[in-house]
């Protein structure tokens, strides 16, 4: 048979066959993996990325990043991606010492250049701080809450990225300034809707808000805990329930993925409204989307006031 297709097959052309044949057997070139600590880090490494690479995350859904242990899985996660994102320290302290066995690159995004960050005693230098365990200066992790810093880190991916692989680095900027307008377009939205409510007494979960709200010109009138971690104590919530007493509607957010008891009878027999705020995103398709759920869910609430 090999004598008989040599006579009717031209020697190119089975060259060419027999190319493509090997080509075809080599070893797949991997797509680049980019492992985020945070859904919504992931997001928006998701929107940077675009086709050219797979973005993971970390921390499963409903996990806390103030706490979290890892997983035998996780820490080959960990080793495996080609990049890693994380916010820092001030939010996932399981991850440092981890990260000092990581031969590929890791950034700590809070720690990067061009971020607008705040410090806790900023938002709250009047409230009691003897029940949960932020120091008075230090920095509030929940940095992508900001549009700018949420751009911004887009930005920093796409920087890393372009020189993880040269080729892709038009894709990777286009990428993040197409992510970049989408995220004025939707922030525009909210100012225009949030802009009329900025008087309404809300209460909220814990304290993961003060970059929107100082965005947005709102303020809470409290927080039911300083980190999710710590229960409040009795002096605390019977101080947030005075402040209820005395703004009479008001509304209180929980998170996902669990509403405390303690928070429901907390306007119990009180004029308030119950709704949920999810700064992470859990069941989000994509950054712009949190963003837009952030802010509707708090505007469907106090509008209703």
């Amino acid at each position: 048979m090999p004598r008989l297709l040599a006579r009717f097959v031209p020697a190119a052309v089975l060259r060419a066959g027999l190319i493509s044949l090997l080509l075809s057997c080599a070893p797949y070139a991997a797509a680049t993996t980019v492992l985020s600590s945070i859904q919504p880090l992931q997001l928006i490494a998701h929107g940077v990325l675009g086709e050219h690479g797979e973005a993971q995350v970390l921390l499963p859904a409903g996990a806390s990043p103030h706490q979290y242990t890892l997983r035998p899985s996780d820490m080959r996660a960990v080793q495996a991606a080609d990049l890693l994102f994380w916010v820092g320290p001030e939010l996932e302290s399981f991850l440092p010492k981890v990260l000092e066995r990581r031969s590929k690159p890791s950034t700590a995004l809070l720690h990067a250049q061009g971020m607008r960050l705040k410090h806790f005693a900023e938002a709250h230098a009047a409230e009691d701080h003897h029940e949960h365990d932020h120091s008075h200066d230090s920095l509030d992790p929940h940095f992508w809450l900001d549009p700018h810093n949420a751009q911004q880190i887009a930005a920093v991916m796409a920087e890393q990225l372009s020189k993880l692989e040269p080729a892709n680095a038009a894709a990777y900027q286009a990428n993040a300034t197409r992510f970049s307008q989408a995220l004025n377009a939707a922030d525009a939205q909210l100012r225009e809707r949030l802009a009329k409510l900025n008087n309404k007494p809300y209460l909220v979960f814990h304290q993961g808000y003060d970059y929107f709200e100082a965005h947005m010109g709102l303020k809470a009138q409290g927080v039911f805990v300083f980190t999710p971690e710590i229960q409040p104590g009795a002096r605390h919530l019977h101080e947030l329930r005075q402040r209820l007493k005395a703004v009479g509607a008001a509304c209180i957010f929980s998170e996902p993925p669990q509403v405390p008891r303690t928070l429901h009878s907390l306007g119990e027999d009180l004029p308030v409204r119950f709704g949920q705020l999810d700064p992470l995103g859990q069941d989000s398709a994509n950054f712009v989307a949190l963003y837009l759920n952030l802010g509707n869910e708090l505007a469907s609430c106090l509008e209703q006031l």
